[in-house]
């Protein structure tokens, strides 16, 4: 035999010496049987999944990312009600105000945080069982952190597969009575909200509620019907404290995109609509109010036309009445240009324990922006007038009107922008830390606001 043929019968002789020493291994094996390939990848997938489950995964699908936020999900392939995620974002508004004044109350000139919002959403379970917590940072509201939102919102047409969406939502949360007021303040036209939003607004409240859409052949429309413990009544407590009566308030909402499609800008078009967008709805509310005596609750909320002051100052003897609420907003968008606009009604009727007649009050605002540079800079302006008998008691209409102007320009859309504007002011009866009013204000308010937002 020459060396080439040694050489061959070498390497064949150990090759066959490799293979059979797994199969001798296997052979040794408790059950006699021989692990394949595939069997033993499968054991090691079932060691990590136990490893990950021994450190808090239940399938070691566990990840993060950003999307419009920091998010930390864990994926259950499998849909058995381990599929969870949390996001999280922050808001931060930055705001210099000077208010010049004409009448009596003083000027004003300072730098303030309006508003810290750390918020965070995701699902619990299964994708259809969401939730909200944000909490509110005012540096104009003594620093306090508050709650803000609260909810749990189960989604009973997205597991059944139903083309129409029902969902059960029940915690605190900002209502949706009136649409100006229920759209983020960081999405805002202006700085911030209109004279007559913050007269007529309700705010945030307890409560339970069914929301969905309904898909039709022609329009979507979205609708809101809620039980609450009344109107803003968020920071009022709940029991046998006297802050709160025992009456349920009630809110009902609908609207619909009657062309095209709105999109999440809001009251702006920063999208640049190329096909028009129009949005309408229409809102009512109804509260049995009774005062308990020491004006610490629901009863607190009601303002008159022309001075602010409360409506049970006037009427101390008050002891119970009735107040309706009605809304109806209209929007319109396209290549820049946004009109938005909205009408408030507000009835206070079957009053108890004083000489009050039925009391009709009304507000409405129209704002406009367009973008003079698309996606950059937009010019804003905004009229807004509240009127109404519920200053004397019924016996003379009074009225307050906002009217001004500004400008926006976006960095980074709303997550980073900066705001202008300068509006006039002629006897406004609300009180809003947000929109810096005090009652009786007449004079001429400008403000600067930086967003930054995550």
């Amino acid at each position: 035999m020459n060396r080439d043929e040694e050489a061959r019968w070498s390497v064949i002789l150990l090759s066959a010496l490799l293979a059979m020493g797994p199969l001798s291994m296997a052979s040794g094996m408790a059950d006699g049987a021989t692990e394949s390939l595939e069997d033993r990848i499968a054991r090691l997938e079932r060691a990590q999944q136990q490893a990950a489950a021994d450190n808090g995964s239940s399938n070691g699908n566990l990840r993060a990312r950003y999307d419009g936020g920091f998010i930390l999900e864990q994926v259950d392939p499998s849909n058995s009600g381990n599929s969870f995620l949390l996001k999280q974002n922050t808001r931060f508004q930055f705001r210099y105000s000077h208010f010049s004044s004409d009448g009596a109350n003083p000027d004003e000139n300072n730098f303030e945080i309006e508003r810290i919002r750390p918020k965070f959403t995701g699902h619990t379970f299964w994708p259809h069982f969401t939730y909200e917590l944000q909490l509110d940072i005012d540096n104009d509201d003594a620093d306090r952190v508050e709650l803000y939102n609260a909810f749990l919102r189960y989604d009973f047409s997205a597991p059944k597969g139903w083309t129409h969406e029902v969902a059960l939502k029940m915690g605190l949360w900002k209502m949706p009575l009136f649409r100006q007021e229920y759209t983020s303040d960081g999405r805002q036209m202006m700085v911030d909200r209109s004279m007559a939003n913050e007269f007529f607004n309700i705010d945030h409240s307890v409560g339970i509620g069914l929301e969905g859409q309904v898909k039709t052949h022609w329009v979507p429309f979205w609708w809101h019907v809620i039980v609450l413990n009344g109107f803003d009544t968020d920071r009022r407590t709940p029991g046998r404290t006297g802050q709160l009566d025992r009456n349920f308030a009630y809110v009902a909402r609908w609207y619909s995109d009657l062309m095209g499609e709105w999109g999440r800008d809001e009251e702006s078009d920063l999208s640049f609509h190329e096909v028009p967008a129009i949005r309408a709805g229409v809102s009512a509310g109804y509260s049995d109010v009774q005062v308990l005596g020491a004006n610490t609750g629901e009863e607190r909320v009601f303002r008159v036309t022309d001075t602010g002051a409360r409506l049970v100052a006037l009427a101390p003897k008050l002891s119970d009445f009735t107040v309706w609420l009605y809304g109806a907003d209209f929007g319109f968008k396209y290549r820049g240009l946004s009109v938005m606009s909205e009408l408030y009604v507000r009835e206070i009727v079957d009053a108890v324990g004083a000489v009050v007649p039925d009391l009709r009050d009304y507000g409405y605002y129209v704002q406009a922006g367009y973008f003079v540079v698309p996606g950059k800079v937009e010019l804003t302006s905004r009229y807004s007038q509240i009127m109404g008998d519920s200053g004397s008691l019924g016996g003379d209409k009074a009225s307050a009107d906002e009217w001004g102007g500004g400008f926006n320009y976006y960095i980074k859309k709303h997550n980073l922008k900066i705001q202008c504007d300068v509006l006039s002011y002629n006897g406004s009866p609300v009180g809003s830390s947000s929109a810096q009013l005090v009652p009786g204000d007449t004079g001429i308010l400008g403000r600067i606001q930086l967003q930054w937002a995550y």
